[in-house]
């Protein structure tokens, strides 16, 4: 099963520009046990209190789906209200997330991007299996998550002016909200690109 989901999360697959930061985790911060840290806004990453506080709204609005998805059901009316609160709250946090940063939020990296990890080219070398602590700014939402990520591979690609290595990370740990919000940006960028693709009908 965990196969199975895995493979579904590798499908839905897609090229995209991101805003990427990465450190690569020491020894000292490994559990007595060898264990590598499971939550990725713990403090010891000194997470700013405003990358806290947007990860807490995402979460907020993953734990309400159910209740929004049951209210639809009884009543469209409170429901479409709900949603545009909804997504109110939404360019809110877009809003706050740019105006809270000195620099303006643009992507640094291409990458190919899953809900298992990303593909990225770096200018440094990472040994396999390493962990590293990572930033995700996703766009145009300005969405931002923290997540561990595992080295699966490091390979030399050298390009016309220099030495470049393609990175591939597997997400260790990640919150269940995140995910999903990763999921649904994924989708979206699908079905952009596939409506960017078709062909418009003969005049």
């Amino acid at each position: 099963m965990q196969e199975d989901h895995a493979e579904r999360r590798d499908y839905y697959r897609i090229n995209d520009q991101i805003m990427l930061e990465y450190r690569l985790l020491s020894e000292s911060e490994y559990s007595s046990h060898g264990e590598p840290p499971s939550d990725p806004y713990d403090t010891h990453y000194h997470i700013t209190p405003e990358f806290k506080i947007l990860s807490e709204i995402r979460q907020i609005e993953a734990d309400s789906k159910h209740h929004l998805h049951a209210i639809s059901e009884q009543d469209r009316h409170i429901s479409a209200y709900l949603r545009a609160l909804n997504h109110k709250i939404e360019c809110l946090t877009s809003l706050i997330t740019q105006s809270q940063d000195q620099n303006p939020l643009t992507p640094t990296h291409q990458v190919s991007l899953s809900e298992a990890g990303i593909a990225v080219e770096v200018p440094d070398h990472i040994t396999q299996d390493s962990l590293l602590h990572i930033h995700v700014t996703l766009f145009p939402s300005f969405y931002r998550f923290a997540a561990i990520a595992k080295t699966i591979h490091c390979d030399t690609r050298a390009d016309a002016n220099n030495t470049v290595f393609h990175l591939g990370l597997h997400f260790e740990s990640m919150l269940e909200s995140d995910r999903q919000m990763l999921a649904r940006h994924i989708l979206q960028k699908q079905s952009q690109d596939r409506r960017k693709t078709q062909i418009p009908p003969e005049q």
